[in-house]
Formats: C-alpha cells, sequence, structure tokens
C-alpha cells in the first residue's frame, strides 16, 4: 500500500513514472530491499521511500513529516540497477540528500545538513563509491546545476577538489555541462591551482579545460575565457584550441598589467614571457603555423621581450670606458701595434 504522504508528494512532482502495482506480499518483500516508490532520477530507474520521493520533488513539510515519523530515514538509501562496462547487471544506491543537491532543493539540503547528513556520503554502484554530494549538485543530471545550492555547499566545507571514481572533481563536472557560473564559483574555491592540476597529470587525469573541448558544450571564446591563467592551460589550447591562444594570452597580460598597476604581486604561475619561452616547444611553434598562423605570431609576440626605455629610444650608458679590458689589448696599446699584426705572429722571411 502507498502512504498519503507517498500521494500527496506524488501530486506535487512531475518525476514520478509509475505506482507499484505488485501483490502486497511481493511489495512486502520489495519494501526490505528497494522501496515501493518508483521514479527516475539521473536517467535511471530508482526505488525508494518517502523521503527520496519527498526529497527529489522539494517538498520540505514531506521530509520534515518523514523525519519525524523515522529519523533514521536520513540516511535510508534508495536504489537503482545499471550495467557495468562488461555488460553485467550492478546495483547502485544513495541517499536523500544527493536527489535534493541534485535538482536544487535548497531548503531540503540545509535542514538534511542541519540533521546531520553528510555531504561526504557517495552514490555507489556495484558497491563502489563513485561520487558525493557536491559532485551531484555539480552535474545535476548532466544539467549543470544550482550556483546557489553549490556555494552553500562549499560553505559546509565541501571539497571543490575530491575526485569522483573516474577522477573528475566538481570543475570537472562543470565544464562537462558547461555551467560557466560553476566553473567560475569553483575556480574560486580552489585555493592552490598549481597543486591541484599537477595532482590530475600526475594520476593521469585529464584536466579540467581537457574535459571541456572533449564534451563540446562550450563555445571556443567561452573556453578561452575560463581556462586557468597556467601553462598546462595554455598547452591544452595549443593542442586543440589554437584559435583560442590569442584571446588566452590577451586575458593573461590584461591580467598581469592588472596586477602591477595595483601594486600587487602577480601569484607565483610562471606566466611571465620568459617563462612561456622556455616551456613552448620548437614543435608547438611549428604546429600552429600549420593550423593557425595568428596564434603562432601571438605567441612568439608575447615571448618577446622588449627593453625598457623611457623616451622612445634606446637608453645608451651616460660614459663609456675605452680602457683596456685585457692583456693583451694592454700589450698592444703599449706597443702601438695593429690589430692584424698582432694576431697574425712571426712572418717569415
Amino acid at each position: 500500500m502507498v502512504s498519503m504522504d507517498v500521494l500527496r508528494a506524488r501530486e506535487r512532482s512531475g518525476y514520478i513514472l509509475m505506482e507499484t502495482s505488485l501483490p502486497e506480499e511481493e511489495l512486502v518483500k520489495l519494501q526490505a530491499g528497494r522501496g515501493p516508490n518508483v521514479f527516475r532520477w539521473n536517467g535511471r530507474e530508482c526505488y525508494g521511500s518517502t523521503i527520496h520521493l519527498a526529497a527529489l520533488s522539494g517538498d520540505l513539510e514531506a521530509v520534515k513529516h518523514a523525519l519525524q515519523e523515522d529519523p533514521q530515514q536520513i540516511s535510508s538509501r534508495f536504489t537503482y540497477s545499471s550495467r557495468s562496462p562488461q555488460g553485467q547487471d550492478q546495483e547502485g544506491s544513495g541517499e536523500a540528500i544527493h536527489l535534493a543537491a541534485s535538482k536544487g532543493h535548497e531548503e531540503v539540503v540545509h535542514l538534511l545538513v542541519s540533521l546531520s547528513a553528510h555531504i561526504s556520503s557517495k552514490v555507489t554502484r556495484g558497491n563502489v563509491p563513485h561520487y558525493n554530494v557536491l559532485h551531484a549538485a555539480v552535474y545535476a543530471e548532466g544539467k549543470g546545476g544550482s550556483k546557489s545550492m553549490v556555494s552553500y555547499l562549499l560553505g559546509v566545507k565541501a571539497d571543490p577538489e575530491l575526485p569522483n571514481v573516474d577522477g573528475r572533481s566538481a570543475l570537472h563536472l562543470a565544464y562537462q555541462t558547461g555551467s560557466i557560473q560553476l566553473i567560475k564559483l569553483l575556480h574560486e574555491a580552489i585555493p592552490d591551482w598549481l597543486a591541484f592540476e599537477d595532482a590530475v597529470v600526475r594520476n593521469e587525469h585529464p584536466l579540467p579545460l581537457e574535459i571541456g573541448v572533449h564534451f563540446d558544450k562550450m563555445s571556443e571564446d567561452e573556453l578561452a575565457d575560463t581556462a586557468q591563467l597556467t601553462l598546462k592551460s595554455l598547452h591544452v589550447l595549443i593542442d586543440h584550441l589554437p584559435h583560442c591562444v590569442p584571446k588566452f594570452l590577451h586575458r593573461l597580460d590584461t591580467t598581469l598589467r592588472t596586477w602591477k598597476q595595483n601594486g600587487a604581486e602577480p601569484p607565483p604561475v610562471g606566466m611571465d614571457g620568459k617563462s612561456i619561452a622556455q616551456f613552448i616547444k620548437t614543435q608547438d611553434i611549428a604546429g600552429l603555423m600549420r593550423e593557425c598562423p595568428e596564434a603562432a605570431c601571438a605567441l612568439l609576440d608575447y615571448c618577446s621581450l622588449e627593453p625598457e626605455v623611457t623616451s622612445g629610444h634606446n637608453p645608451l650608458p651616460t660614459r663609456v670606458s675605452f680602457a683596456p679590458r685585457t692583456w693583451t689589448q694592454s700589450l698592444q696599446n703599449a706597443l702601438n701595434l695593429q690589430n692584424d699584426l698582432l694576431a697574425a705572429g712571426p712572418r717569415k722571411l
């Protein structure tokens, strides 16, 4: 039997696909294993209890009522079935907080967290932990999540650098869904960007920017605008989006000039012209000349050092000494010999 609370939640929700039509004895078995309520989430048919249905629909009162009846429901798990890459059936599970976070239901998530729901809890697949609450909120069934929802989770110490089972952080998922507002928010939440990039590369996973290129949810201008100002980002653009290189370098130059004008020390990212010149390889320039000559010219121009002048002319030294600098020059001056005579040595008669 389906409770009235569930029926009321179904009326308020557009996510329910079906009601159970099993005999009562089969329904009891299902409740013991999967739960009597069938709904669709993240592209999968799921089975859960009253609190899962209420969390999915954002029904705060129904969530409160479910927890009053049974406080243990806060950590009860809904289930779903999927197939492994090897074609085997496997069961996964998650909690109400994953459903609410992915849908952007902030009041429900606030309530669950205040009652000790864990933001570190994972959605599992085949008994393997796959991703946490922040990942669910950012991915949001592939649509990109709510900025305020993600901001709240970051505020309660959700780790933006923590990877899912595939090695992808919340920022990777933001690039995957093409959510520019979440990309910018998560950029700011990562305190040491160079260390983060190094860890991703060390574990042989793609950088977030590479995920953005692969999933093609963002324009080239958007990728150039959101790329972090690092050497690794520049290399991704050189390899995959050479037309973005001039815009990236212009952003970099503008940022460095702004830091300098404000009297602030630029962060230690090694993105000055000299550092980039040491980083770039000849094959990078050759490839850019073939794919996008404008990008090659922009890169060479950025790496070319200009003399520091104040009057429009290259400054000359104020005093020039013509005194001999070596002992050969001193000997030459003393004997008043010409350069060719000194260099030629003794002549044969």
